[in-house]
């Protein structure tokens, strides 16, 4: 016993020591470490990361159960290639509702601290992610045979039903020591430190491709990544608000189209775009692909919108054009309307008290709202009454994609050269209250309201 305390203490006064020398630990660093950079890239690039585990001023902190096991869960996913949905999320445990949780449990992954608590918040040991991943291993029919057993000098502290996890896991040159021949069972992670043990065993297994990063994409001046060596055409343009466009070249040979797929989704994938868009894209390129020309036909533009306000268009003409840009009229969601700042009218229609729309309403008629927006104005003045058209349409509790689709036409519609609405076909769409509304754009925008009854 007295041994066993005296060893303890060694190893406790070596672990001060590392801190205190090489400045290891959580606190005081902002951005990834250099060592980690590549590893962050290769698994962000494949969508694999989440907002919150991108953030620089977090790399250095240590990842929770929870994180680990999302991380290692979307890492299996993307592996073997399969959808999330296809996993049963259900689970025992009563201290969280996170479906990925349920869904790492039921592959056999990830297990609780007892039978009904999991324990999400709290820091993750190195013997739990030894553990986790040496299941993971076995869940996805690697070998998992240990030839040698670890001889760590804090084996000892290792829990008895982490030791051959450790173990397989140091034979196979991914867990290495801290320092003094030490594994330090017991001690924390930190989240860069998470992912780069990650990416190396998705290195190793060929689980995700890997770019050369620093030969396969090179930065714009707008920050976006594209192929240093390319046939796509590229073009940017941050006055117009088109971020990004990749489009194939119309005189390549079709038998090279897979290959520009392929290339345009990796440099989505690169720009953070996340692995679940990436798919969609694929499955709409693939699902439209003409077996005549050789060619995807998409005869409708296909538009994601992403979290931030941007959105992701993609055309197809017997070629492929995808584009990320920002519409002109970004709607603020989280934005609160403004009430007193419009006024209603006999027929519970509201409008703004104070505008340079041209605003009609005509029950006779059956013209419930009329709002016209004159582009024979100076630029300010037309964006300021687009904006207001669109709020308007907002405080009438107009659906909010139908006011998103007439935002996202203006935007790819719009004249940059003589700075006004571009032509929009006359376009229908019926209302819940049984009225119907009509938008047209050319030269000016419009949109009206009609009474069905009348």
């Amino acid at each position: 016993m007295l041994k066993m305390k005296k060893q303890w203490i060694i190893c406790l006064v070596c672990f001060l020591m590392i801190h205190v020398v090489t400045g290891y630990g959580y606190e005081g660093q902002a951005n990834p470490s250099e060592w980690a950079k590549e590893s962050i890239l290769m698994l962000s690039s494949h969508g694999l990361l989440t907002e919150d585990l991108l953030d620089d001023g977090k790399y250095q902190n240590p990842i929770t159960r929870e994180e680990f096991s999302e991380l290692a869960l979307s890492v299996y996913i993307k592996a073997m290639n399969i959808s999330a949905e296809e996993i049963d999320m259900d689970h025992p445990f009563t201290d969280t509702t996170n479906p990925n949780i349920g869904r790492a449990y039921n592959l056999g992954i990830i297990k609780g601290v007892s039978d009904r608590k999991f324990a999400p918040n709290k820091e993750i040991t190195r013997q739990e992610i030894a553990t986790i991943l040496w299941r993971q291993i076995n869940t996805m029919g690697l070998p998992t045979e240990l030839y040698k057993k670890a001889d760590f000098v804090d084996m000892f502290w290792v829990a008895r039903w982490a030791k051959e996890a450790v173990s397989f896991l140091a034979q196979e040159g991914f867990m290495k020591g801290i320092g003094n021949n030490r594994i330090a069972p017991n001690e924390n992670t930190t989240r860069e430190q998470a992912m780069v043990l990650l990416a190396n065993m998705s290195k190793k297994y060929g689980w995700l491709y890997v770019h050369d990063y620093s030969n396969d994409f090179e930065m714009l001046e707008n920050g976006y990544l594209i192929p240093s060596n390319t046939e796509l055409l590229i073009r940017m343009n941050e006055a117009t608000k088109l971020h990004l466009q990749l489009t194939t070249d119309p005189y390549a040979q079709k038998e090279s189209l897979h290959g520009y797929m392929a290339e345009i989704l990796d440099t989505l994938r690169i720009n953070k775009i996340s692995e679940i868009i990436v798919m969609k894209l694929k499955q709409k390129l693939e699902d439209s692909w003409h077996e005549a020309y050789n060619a995807p036909v998409l005869y409708d533009p296909y538009n994601v919108e992403l979290d931030d306000g941007r959105r992701i268009e993609l055309r197809c003409d017997k070629g492929i054009d995808v584009t990320i840009y920002t519409p002109l009229f970004h709607r603020d969601q989280t934005k609160t309307m403004d009430i007193t700042a419009f006024k209603e009218l006999p027929n519970g229609y509201f409008v703004p008290k104070e505008s340079k729309l041209f605003i009609q309403s005509d029950d006779g008629r059956g013209i419930r709202l009329n709002l016209l927006a004159n582009s024979y104005t100076d630029n300010e003045e037309i964006y300021e009454q687009i904006s207001q058209l669109l709020d308007t349409l907002e405080i009438n509790k107009i659906p909010l994609e139908i006011i998103q689709e007439i935002e996202r036409k203006l935007s790819s519609s719009w004249d940059h050269i003589e700075n006004k609405p571009g032509k929009i076909e006359i376009t229908y769409r019926e209302l819940s209250d049984g009225n119907r509304l009509v938008y047209s754009s050319d030269r000016y925008m419009q949109v009206k309201i009609f009474h069905m009854a009348l």
